[in-house]
């Protein structure tokens, strides 16, 4: 969530913001191109399941639904996780 302060911030720097988050995306694509080819892949091929494939299964979520790659190298293999359940996962 972001903070008055900082959104305000954004606004009157909105030159300076944008430039930073452009060289912060160039960045991540040229030390994670494995990232972006799975995801590209994947959300063009793949369609997203309707439910989490993690949940347990009294609390099965099928909002805030995303694609998880168990392997980069194998970019089409995805799992459908919700939110919560995704954000466990990268820790």
């Amino acid at each position: 969530m972001t903070s008055p302060c900082e959104k305000r911030w954004r606004e009157t720097h909105r030159e300076q913001y944008n430039k930073s988050n452009r060289e912060g995306n160039k960045k991540y694509r040229q030390n994670h191109p494995e990232k972006i080819k799975a995801n590209h892949n994947a959300s063009r091929d793949i369609p997203l399941g309707s439910e989490c494939e993690l949940c347990p299964e009294d609390d099965i979520r099928t909002e805030k639904l995303e694609r998880h790659h168990p392997d980069y190298n194998e970019p089409l293999i995805i799992v459908t996780v919700c939110k919560e359940c995704h954000e466990g996962l990268e820790e």
